[in-house]
């Protein structure tokens, strides 16, 4: 549901105005831009961004898997899907295409075997994710058993959660809080407490 290319005069009205939107080249995910807030939608969340390889400007719906669950409108998304992905019509809302990112869950099963191994990773961030097929976990150089309490500062510090920051014990947890950093990072292209000086970095 996006028009190929759009000048927007009133930004709100338009975010507002698609439902799911991507810009697909041989059913290649391009990279993109979030250079606006998300406005909050019935199932979503709604983004304003920049298709870096095509220099499209178009909308992104994010859809909550939850939301689409409890409004039992799973079977309608797909069906439309289907019809409107194949209509071509200068007063049609066009659909380039659609993705379903599996990354985060399957991050999140490999952290759950190894809490479950008694292992903490450490040190979950992009360079240790090998992405191809199927997503791989790699450099367990920083990882630990839980059998013993920690309070070594290790890893990297744009995702370390406070914990480890100060040197405290911590437990496992510290790799879910790394997860949810990299979820951060999967929509708005940078960590949220990404900063230059190290002191500064800390402080946040």
């Amino acid at each position: 549901m996006i028009l190929e290319k759009l000048l927007w005069s009133n930004q709100d009205d338009a975010l507002m105005a698609f439902q799911i939107v991507f810009d697909l080249v041989d059913n290649e995910r391009q990279a993109f831009l979030l250079n606006v807030k998300g406005r909050f939608s019935e199932l979503g969340v709604i983004h304003k961004v920049h298709i870096q390889r095509s220099n499209h400007i178009v909308a992104l719906k994010v859809l909550f898997k939850s939301q689409l669950k409890q409004s039992q409108v799973e079977h309608q998304l797909r069906r439309e899907l289907e019809i409107q992905s194949h209509l071509r019509n200068s007063n049609i809302l066009r659909l380039y295409g659609y993705f379903y990112d599996q990354y985060i869950a399957s991050l999140a099963r490999a952290l759950i075997y190894c809490h479950e191994k008694h292992v903490i990773h450490r040190d979950i961030k992009p360079e240790n994710l090998l992405i191809g097929g199927e997503l791989k976990i790699v450099d367990f150089g920083w990882s630990v058993h839980t059998f013993n309490r920690k309070r070594t500062m290790c890893g990297t510090l744009d995702y370390l959660p406070p914990e480890m920051v100060e040197s405290v014990e911590h437990d496992a947890s510290v790799d879910i809080w790394s997860l949810g950093v990299l979820c951060y990072e999967f929509l708005y292209g940078m960590p949220p407490f990404e900063v230059k000086e190290h002191l500064d970095k800390i402080q946040k």
